[in-house]
């Protein structure tokens, strides 16, 4: 069957198909079709990767010639495609957006839905390599059941099953969701099965847990960071004060700008750069450029605004998609930047630390496990990096934070053993143990009190500048030698030939054949992310 944009489409109820092309709805059988599947193309981090995913194909697998983007949601999927099919240009291959709702993030379905979603997945995409985005975090366990179903079902389709991140890694309520509505191994262990890892660090979890290493291949994301033109700074700065004034008065147009250009969610501790920035020995603007916009995670942006707007923290927040009112494209936004800055306590690739280098500014960050592969790279340029920011607490705010990780813990009691539980307990003591704690630790209720107390104690500023005064000392450091830095060159392992590449090696090891070990592998992620750092009451 074949479909053209003249008259009114004639597709599937639930498909919207979007592309510059005559398409044909029947999948090429023969290996030069992808199928990539994600539960959206909102702004994020995988959607991100898939544009840029689909550029690294286009240049380096010229041999695929059509790809089939299946989304849950309209929300922005035509203009993304739209975009991609600029970038990829005349001589990329074809793309075709389908809108398929039984993908969007849902809880609400009942028992026969994943038979049903495998059916009509299956029916419709089959042949092609599928590419499956984070299939497994438990937003949808019935896709996740229906993807299962197929890879048992079907053994010739080929999937990619590509991890950003982990439900494991604390995200129990999604665990209780899968464990409810799957009843296969999440994690198959099959020939016509491959895991894409974006980390050095996933890739020996998911191996030490019970993947064969063969299934299992680092998959570097693509980063498209360029130099930027950092002269007209000053005028940019003008236009942002200018244009919003009367939302952020506080900000100061002559003062260095920390941008942390980000989505306002938990895991990014935004109150920890916010009043690092404020505890400066020198008025600075912390901007952030995003919103949370889920359900989880509107409540800690609200509070997040709210510090901004009561005047807690100089600078702008959530002007990413108002820059254009005033002239000011996110090039320049970007570009108009004394220092980047996060305090992410999680990521699954950590883009901001690489891009940030590649744009030739400075960066200064909390040091996670997840850069271990590329510390490296973040050595040739002007980077600081920190493994805490300690805060003074009462004796009586410790107890308080003790009970509640001592609660938090027993919450979660059914998802660990004995052994792994009396460990986490531990680590709290430890972490709560001295006058003095770790920032990403508090609760945000504490957070935000510990913000109000350094507005308005110049001796509580000292307090904390002394007791992280090597801290300070590279922050001060950045921000006063920002115009020095130069942009690193970029790095192999970085560029769309390096992604080509590897995922031609993926799609070739199709037909190799391990033995399963027989683990449980969920089973085994679940114990190896079972860490303190992973049970903050950020999380809650």
């Amino acid at each position: 069957m074949r479909f053209r944009h003249a008259g009114k489409p004639a597709w599937p109820a639930g498909i919207c198909l979007v592309t510059r092309f005559t398409v044909e709805l029947s999948p090429l059988m023969d290996g030069r079709s992808i199928s990539i599947f994600h539960y959206h193309v909102q702004p994020g981090g995988v959607t991100t990767v898939i544009s840029l995913s689909v550029q690294a194909i286009a240049e380096g697998l010229p041999q695929i010639d059509r790809i089939d983007l299946v989304v849950g949601r309209t929300d922005g999927a035509e203009a993304f495609v739209r975009k991609l099919t600029r970038a990829v240009g005349e001589e990329g291959p074809h793309i075709a957006l389908h809108v398929h709702p039984a993908l969007d993030y849902s809880t609400d379905f009942g028992d026969a839905d994943a038979a049903t979603t495998a059916e009509e997945i299956y029916s419709r995409y089959a042949g092609s390599t599928w590419w499956i985005h984070n299939y497994h975090l438990g937003k949808n366990p019935a896709f996740t059941q229906a993807l299962l179903l197929i890879a048992r079902d079907h053994p010739d389709q080929r999937m990619i099953l590509h991890i950003h991140d982990f439900p494991e890694c604390a995200r129990y309520e999604n665990l209780r969701l899968l464990a409810e509505h799957t009843d296969l191994p999440v994690y198959p262990v099959a020939r016509n099965v491959r895991y894409a890892l974006i980390n050095e660090r996933d890739r020996r979890l998911l191996t030490h847990a019970g993947i064969p290493a063969q299934y299992a291949t680092l998959l570097t994301n693509p980063v498209g960071g360029v130099p930027l033109d950092r002269s007209d700074a000053r005028s940019t700065k003008g236009r942002l004060s200018k244009e919003f004034a009367s939302d952020f008065p506080e900000f100061d147009p002559s003062a260095p700008v920390v941008l942390s250009p980000v989505r306002t969610i938990r895991r990014k501790n935004i109150l920890e750069s916010a009043l690092i920035a404020q505890a400066a020995n020198r008025p600075v603007n912390f901007v952030v450029t995003l919103p949370g916009v889920s359900a989880p995670e509107r409540p800690y942006s609200d509070v997040v605004e709210s510090a901004f707007r009561g005047a807690l923290i100089r600078g702008l927040w959530g002007i990413g998609e108002r820059i254009e009112e005033a002239g000011v494209g996110f090039g320049e936004l970007v570009a108009s930047a004394d220092l980047i800055a996060t305090a992410s306590i999680q990521e699954g690739f950590g883009f901001l630390y690489v891009e940030a280098l590649l744009w030739g500014l400075p960066l200064f960050a909390r040091r996670i496990d997840v850069i271990e592969g590329v510390v490296d790279f973040l050595d040739r340029g002007s980077v600081g990096l920190y493994d805490s920011f300690r805060v003074p607490l009462s004796a009586d705010a410790r107890r308080g934070l003790r009970k509640r990780y001592a609660e938090r813990i027993a919450r979660h009691a059914d998802y660990v053993d004995v052994e792994t539980r009396d460990a986490l307990e531990r680590s709290a003591r430890v972490v709560l143990a001295g006058e003095c704690v770790d920032f990403s630790y508090l609760d945000v209720g504490r957070q935000y009190a510990a913000l109000e107390r350094v507005n308005r104690s110049a001796a509580y500023r000292g307090e904390i500048r002394a007791e992280n005064e090597a801290l300070f000392a590279r922050f001060d450091d950045l921000i006063e030698n920002s115009a020095s830095a130069s942009p690193v060159a970029p790095d192999r392992r970085f560029t769309f030939r390096a992604f080509a590449d590897t995922t031609r090696s993926i799609i070739d090891s199709f037909g190799v054949e391990a033995p399963d070990p027989g683990e449980d592998v969920q089973a085994n992620l679940i114990r190896a992310f079972a860490r303190i750092e992973h049970f903050r009451l950020l999380y809650e």
